[in-house]
């Protein structure tokens, strides 16, 4: 209600360069059913919203997590950023899948793979011998 009261009309688009956005003043924690009816995130656990960035939190096990929507303006580039912690993981890797969609219609995505071990760094040298380009294992 405090965000609302504060709004005078639509909040900003996400990248838009016109107006100050009032979410900027809101700090709090939603959990429960204002996630949905407040955020639109459905299977999330919990929100923590820190003025104008908000993090979601998704409690352990298999969880498909949807964001109805963001308001975002047309052209800009958004961060987003993923973070996996304490993983129970039933086999060697899992994956996180990340679908974006416009009007319902899938326009792009990433999948991410994570693992339980690392593979061991290697490191190359690279070079170049005339118009041939040489890859050897670095010792």
């Amino acid at each position: 209600m405090a965000l609302l009261e504060l709004c005078q009309g639509k909040r900003p688009y996400f990248g838009s360069r016109f107006g100050n956005d009032p979410a900027e003043e809101v700090h709090r924690v939603i959990e429960g059913e204002d996630l949905a009816r407040l955020l639109g995130v459905i299977g999330a656990a919990r929100a923590e919203v820190d003025g104008t960035t908000t993090r979601i939190v998704v409690s352990h096990g298999k969880t498909k997590l949807v964001l109805s929507e963001l308001r975002l303006q047309r052209g800009s580039k958004m961060p987003l950023r993923v973070w996996a912690r304490n993983l129970q993981l039933e086999e060697e890797s899992g994956w996180i899948h990340i679908g974006q969609r416009s009007a319902g219609k899938r326009i792009g995505g990433v999948s991410l793979e994570i693992k339980q071990q690392l593979p061991e760094l290697r490191t190359y040298d690279v070079r170049r011998h005339g118009d041939q380009v040489v890859v050897t294992p670095r010792a």
